[in-house]
């Protein structure tokens, strides 16, 4: 695969789904209030979704020195971000169990290792190649997530974030096929098609609101087995299924929405390519500060700016990589 250049206007949507993962976090202890409730159910829709397609389009999975040294160094800021979540609770559990930001560097890790050892390993050089098999690799991506979400697991079905790494793992490599297919990360269709899509990403979205509840967002999070969900909200399995599908679907059309007609200013988009700090230092103290200050929906909104100023501040004078890699930055290690 090619070194793909730099796209801004990617940085851009970038930092737009980072303010969304912060809002998100921050909001958690104010969703008895109804707008809080119903933001999250379409924030929820689209940010995480998007950020997996945005990461599997960026994957150079080819590169197996790459791919193993990028895993590393994930597994770092994996580290960074839980363990003062560790002694926060006074356990060891955040770690084994990965909630709020936690879950998606050990995920991506999960997909790095789906690629390296499965696919590259196990398959056979025609896979490796990817020459016509890319429907192979789809289909594979999301027979691994019907068995996620169907695996009666409820103890450790979110050890080490393995549900949601493979329900979210269709993202990911739809992502990665667009990239290895030569396609741009950002389709380039006619004006009808995007009218067409337009007008479907605001069904979904009067959906999220309609629907909007405790329900919706556990299909959001893909960190829930579905006997697991029947027993706790007393819900037909048929149903479960039909809604989990839905959800699907409107996590696919608003993705692209969001690629398509999101194109913010470049000096915002300057801020996208430092995304990963933002995420650690949401990811450290987000959660903590919204779960202990028990902010309500205004003081969310305002502990989210907050967060954001000053860690924007932080990264003009704090080089990005010290924050996501402080260990391996100070001791000059190379993975």
């Amino acid at each position: 695969m090619a070194v793909l250049e730099r796209d801004y206007r990617i940085d851009g949507i970038k930092w737009l789904l980072i303010v969304l993962v912060t809002f998100g976090h921050v909001i958690e202890p104010a969703l008895s209030n109804p707008i809080a409730n119903k933001l999250y159910s379409i924030i929820y829709i689209f940010h995480m979704p998007l950020f997996v397609f945005i990461s599997g389009y960026y994957a150079n999975v080819k590169d197996k020195e790459k791919l193993i040294s990028k895993g590393f160094m994930l597994l770092e800021t994996f580290l960074v971000v839980m363990i003062p979540l560790c002694f926060y609770y006074g356990s060891i559990i955040p770690l084994l169990n990965p909630e709020n930001s936690g879950w998606y560097l050990i995920s991506l890790i999960t997909w790095y290792i789906i690629f390296l050892l499965i696919i590259n390993k196990l398959v056979g050089k025609i896979v490796v190649q990817y020459n016509g098999c890319g429907g192979q690799l789809l289909i594979f991506s999301c027979l691994l997530a019907v068995f996620a979400y169907m695996l009666p697991l409820k103890q450790f079905g979110n050890l080490l974030s393995f549900q949601r790494s493979c329900m979210f793992l269709p993202f990911f490599m739809m992502g990665f096929l667009r990239r290895v297919k030569g396609l741009p990360i950002i389709p380039d269709v006619s004006k009808c098609i995007k009218l067409v899509l337009a007008i479907a990403s605001l069904v979904c979205f009067a959906f999220c609101l309609i629907y909007s509840g405790r329900i919706l967002h556990v299909l959001e999070f893909n960190n829930a087995n579905v006997w697991h969900m029947s027993n706790l909200y007393n819900q037909n399995i048929g149903m479960l299924l039909v809604l989990k599908v839905l959800v699907y679907i409107g996590s696919i059309i608003t993705t692209f929405a969001v690629l398509m007609f999101v194109n913010l200013p470049k000096s915002i988009c300057a801020y996208g390519s430092k995304t990963l700090a933002y995420y650690v230092i949401q990811g450290m103290f987000a959660h903590i500060l919204s779960t202990y200050l028990q902010v309500n929906f205004y003081q969310a909104l305002f502990l989210c700016v907050c967060i954001l100023i000053l860690t924007t501040v932080l990264l003009r004078f704090v080089d990005s990589k010290f924050i996501t890699n402080p260990f391996s930055t100070l001791l000059k290690w190379k993975y």
